[in-house]
């Protein structure tokens, strides 16, 4: 049966197409009530029609996730709470005034560890979600409270900026500074692979970069272009590398 709101009309093809879509359907209800309902009782046909409705129905209705995501950071503000803790120095927020009402909410909470590889590459995202986007956000600084001996994370070897800062008017760049003078350094992009990022400009090799207390570090004490009237340690030391798509 298929009922038509006037003034609209149905024509045969459009009911062929829904016997088509609803065929496999009806055909496995049927499979499943014929031990339960008679093929001669009146209302076979109703409990297939019904059943397909109701499965159909269910089928369609919007697929929500049972899995309920776990907010530390509110977690952790009311533990605070239960433990009358009336400020945590390291706990901090920022744009919290705007909030939405109503509407899809974003806001980004973050716990790290301050020392740590992880915390450099959040660092500017965050500053980004903060800064640009004006994001509500919630950060926890969590440094660890016993370091092992053999733990491969301290001190801190690696070292990162990111460079992509939506304000910038020209070339972004990335500035290192105080960097350890007793280490050999490598300076390279970390970006997606299908990114084809190449350097295009680098006066010193850029995968062995090594300070000489001497000389100095300096592209210019490299190539001796360095004015050597000035003291050492007045002279910008200075390194630079260019990359480009």
């Amino acid at each position: 049966r298929v009922y038509v709101p006037e003034p609209l009309e149905v024509s045969k093809d459009d009911v062929d197409l829904l016997m088509q879509m609803e065929l496999a359907r009806s055909t496995a209800i049927t499979k499943l009530l014929e031990t339960d309902v008679s093929f001669l009782d009146a209302k076979y046909f109703d409990a297939i029609s019904r059943t397909s409705v109701l499965l159909a129905m269910e089928h369609n209705k919007p697929q929500q996730s049972k899995l309920i995501r776990s907010d530390m950071v509110s977690e952790i503000i009311e533990f605070e709470k239960e433990a009358k803790i009336e400020s945590n120095p390291f706990r901090f927020s920022w744009n919290q005034d705007n909030k939405k009402e109503d509407g899809l909410q974003i806001q980004v909470s973050a716990v790290v560890d301050p020392v740590s590889e992880a915390a450099q590459r959040a660092a500017p995202l965050l500053r980004v979600f903060r800064d640009h986007f004006q994001l509500p956000l919630r950060l926890i600084l969590a440094p660890k409270l016993l370091l092992r001996d053999d733990d491969k994370n301290v001190p801190i070897s690696s070292y990162y900026r990111f460079v992509a800062d939506p304000k910038a008017t020209s070339s972004p760049k990335a500035k290192f500074s105080n960097l350890p003078t007793n280490h050999v350094l490598t300076v390279r992009m970390d970006v997606a692979e299908a990114w084809n990022i190449q350097q295009t400009k680098a006066v010193q090799d850029s995968d062995n970069l090594r300070c000489e207390v001497e000389t100095g570090c300096s592209d210019a004490a490299h190539d001796g272009t360095e004015d050597q009237s000035i003291p050492l340690r007045e002279r910008d030391q200075l390194t630079s590398v260019e990359y480009g798509l």
